[in-house]
């Protein structure tokens, strides 16, 4: 099993401390949760409760029970009060009290969330408790969570998205296989553990993929069609748009010609499947390169759903009609190797990512440990700032961000590629914890001795109890996006950066959100 070392470390951190603990965990159907839930409550106290696809009278009646049926105990009222009143651990150790698929509470019983507060708040059980609310719903959690809890998003301590796993992970998986085998099999499952968790490395890419995805009985058979009906409806809507975009047909408007969908259609349920992360918007380089990608070009971004789409779907008929093998050799084999060219450029953006983290966090470090001078020129504001942006778009391609700059070229002395990642790092921060559809503002001010930075989202705000202590590595709250497929560079080393150009740095809360703030100073007060 793919164990993911760097989130149960989180979660282990937060389980030592002092207090109480309120820890929102997610990610896509797939990603091994209730294995991560596991392995995470080992040799711990807890009580785990998996919600059901129910009315919210019967959820409560299957919590009661479950509680009842653990304590041993008989409960005169049903409500989620009493429940969390009636928890305990049985030592003076901390409690770890789990809802998986908790969506199915929430949008049903404003009580639930209410009861939880409370439980945090030491005003049910008294002993030390970490509560965990876990989802398998990505969406629901990043569209709609933030607006039905409000100003209650405050009160979640940290932020833990199970990510589809990396190239390097599945290296590691599968010692047997070349490095070549390894992209394939990444550009075939992605990084989704449940996936990789069920392939034999010790049978060829071919074996694998009659036995597992062409076989009636394989366990990845029709699992695309699957998963998007999990929390999509309308499939029929769904998989024609989907088979046309693995066909080739990446604009609106060739998805308009092609399917026979009015736009406004395709332009909804488009958006529903990003929503999903099962497409994206990316650039055409023919069409000019990143400053062009609000033009409509589209990808399924979800690696399986793509395969099954691109070499299954369209010959489901032979499917059935001829055996695995047959079918692999006439459908699959002859295409593989050029389908296999936009994965391997993946990988090896990956590389250069982590090569690029390394070596910035290693002139951090000395920068921290010695006071080193940094690599500084005379570099364009507004070219920083656009370099940025292009950065982050390869990341977050539907990242929302209006930018204000001053009138004038603003040139200040700087070490651009560290700049770079400051911004980067806040703006992907505001872009996926701010829980709000509104765009990311990214303003930079001409002030007399310095150059203002200002980061402004409209979202759900910092938690007010560790905001004194967001810059200095021990604030316990995941806005910074180290966790997102390994962007980011926290917030304490922002501040290093920062500081080490003589500038500052600085967050607040405002009426309807957060904002960062960072300063740079002009070229004639910059030792």
């Amino acid at each position: 099993m793919v164990v993911r070392h760097t989130e149960l470390k989180k979660m282990e951190q937060l389980y030592e401390e002092n207090g109480n603990q309120l820890v929102l965990l997610y990610g896509r159907e797939g990603c091994d949760k209730e294995a991560f839930i596991k392995l995470f409550c080992k040799e711990k106290k807890y009580f785990y409760y998996r919600a059901r696809k129910a009315s919210a009278q019967e959820q409560c009646m299957q919590l009661g029970h479950e509680i009842e049926k653990q304590y041993e105990l008989s409960l005169s009222k049903y409500s989620y009060t009493e429940f969390f009143n009636r928890i305990r651990s049985g030592s003076a150790s901390k409690l770890v009290v789990i809802v998986d698929e908790f969506q199915f509470i929430a949008k049903r019983d404003e009580e639930f969330f209410k009861a939880v507060l409370k439980l945090k708040a030491k005003r049910l059980y008294p002993g030390p408790v970490m509560i965990i609310l876990a989802s398998s719903s990505i969406a629901w959690v990043e569209q709609e969570l933030g607006e039905r809890l409000g100003d209650g998003m405050k009160k979640i301590n940290e932020t833990v998205k199970l990510d589809d796993l990396k190239f390097i992970d599945l290296v590691r998986s599968y010692p047997e296989y070349s490095v070549s085998d390894c992209v394939k099999v990444y550009g075939i499952l992605g990084g989704v553990s449940s996936y990789m968790n069920r392939w034999n490395s010790k049978k060829d890419i071919r074996s694998n993929i009659c036995k597992h995805i062409l076989s009636p009985n394989g366990y990845l058979f029709a699992e695309a069609e699957r998963f998007i009906g999990s929390e999509l409806r309308e499939l029929a809507i769904y998989d024609t748009i989907l088979a046309a975009l693995a066909a080739g047909h990446r604009k609106l408007n060739d998805l308009f010609n092609v399917t026979g969908f009015s736009r406004a259609k395709i332009s909804v349920y488009m958006k529903n499947l990003a929503a999903f992360e099962v497409i994206e918007k990316v650039s055409s380089f023919e069409t000019g390169g990143w400053e062009n990608a609000q033009k409509g070009i589209y990808q399924i971004r979800s690696t399986y759903v793509n395969f099954w789409f691109r070499f299954v779907y369209p010959h489901l008929s032979d499917l059935y009609m001829l055996t695995t093998e047959e079918f692999y050799d006439q459908y699959i084999a002859p295409e593989l190797d050029d389908y296999m060219n936009r994965y391997f450029v993946q990988v090896c953006t990956e590389y250069l990512e982590l090569l690029n983290m390394v070596e910035n966090l290693l002139s951090v470090t000395q920068i921290q440990a010695d006071g080193s001078k940094l690599n500084t020129s005379l570099e364009v504001v507004d070219e920083v700032v656009a370099e940025s942006l292009t950065r982050l778009k390869k990341r977050l391609p539907d990242a929302d961000i209006h930018v204000t700059l001053p009138k004038e070229i603003l040139m200040i002395p700087m070490d651009a590629m560290l700049i770079e990642q400051v911004l980067i790092n806040l703006l992907e921060n505001a872009s996926l914890h701010s829980h709000s559809k509104e765009p990311v503002q990214l303003i930079v001010e001409n002030h007399t001795h310095n150059i203002y930075f200002r980061i402004i989202d409209h979202g759900v705000g910092l938690n007010e109890e560790y905001l004194e202590h967001i810059f200095d590595g021990t604030y316990s709250e995941s806005i910074s996006s180290d966790v997102h497929k390994g962007m980011g560079i926290g917030l304490s080393i922002c501040h290093s950066i920062i500081t080490a150009h003589k500038g500052a740095i600085a967050a607040r809360n405002h009426n309807r959100g957060a904002e960062f703030l960072f300063t740079l100073p002009k070229e004639e007060y910059h030792e």
